[in-house]
């Protein structure tokens, strides 16, 4: 079912297998006409994403307004469509090979009985594997908390410690506690001057005032 036949005169993509639209709309009405003659219904059309590889490397294919058609035997990959789109192919010595818009290989087909290409396109896969993450946090000392949470004092750190008031608080409390010079400098005060300097200036200049008053004729 992931083989893909090779036709260079189909109009679009065709596929029976329903399972591998990434997006898909009924097409009410729908019809191909086959080179026999016969008519064939188109049940719904849509877009495929499917796994390519050439050699070691793989890449995802997306294969626009693909044709489905429950009742046809074959997956049917036309190469009107590729090469429409600004890519490229290359057929010789009974390989098919396609180029992507960057002209890299994306993929290899062989050629078959009756002059047929064949390709082999896989769904992609969609079995996820689950990942469990275990992370450990480091406790941090009582400074670095200190420093976080704005210089709150050591005393407040060790209330929200022993209540357990907040959640990923992990404080190693066998780490000092020092002083801490941003607190210590933000808490400096200057001193007032004395008072007592204060009425020697005034003292002073009531001194002056008198001696100016009695100069003046």
């Amino acid at each position: 079912m992931y083989d893909w036949l090779v036709d260079s005169g189909s109009t679009n993509h065709i596929t029976n297998w329903w399972e591998l639209y990434s997006s898909y709309e009924p097409t009410l009405g729908a019809t191909v006409h086959r080179v026999s003659g016969k008519i064939t219904l188109v049940a719904g059309r849509g877009i495929q994403l499917l796994t390519a590889q050439y050699r070691t490397q793989r890449h995802i294919l997306q294969l626009e307004n693909v044709n489905y058609i429950p009742t046809n035997k074959y997956n049917i990959f036309t190469l009107g469509r590729w090469d429409s789109q600004g890519r490229r192919y290359e057929a010789s010595k009974g390989e098919i090979i396609l180029f992507n818009c960057l002209d890299v290989p994306v993929l290899k087909g062989l050629k078959i009985t009756s002059n047929i290409y064949k390709f082999k396109l896989m769904p992609i896969d969609t079995n996820k594997t689950n990942y469990t993450l275990l992370c450990k946090e480091v406790k941090q000392t009582w400074e670095i908390w200190h420093q976080h949470f704005g210089h709150v004092s050591y005393r407040g750190l060790k209330k929200l410690q022993k209540d357990k008031l907040l959640n990923g608080f992990m404080v190693d409390i066998n780490t000092p506690m020092p002083d801490c010079t941003s607190c210590i400098e933000a808490k400096q005060s200057v001193m007032s001057l004395p008072h007592l300097e204060a009425t020697k200036t005034t003292k002073l200049c009531r001194v002056e005032l008198r001696l100016m008053c009695l100069r003046v004729p």
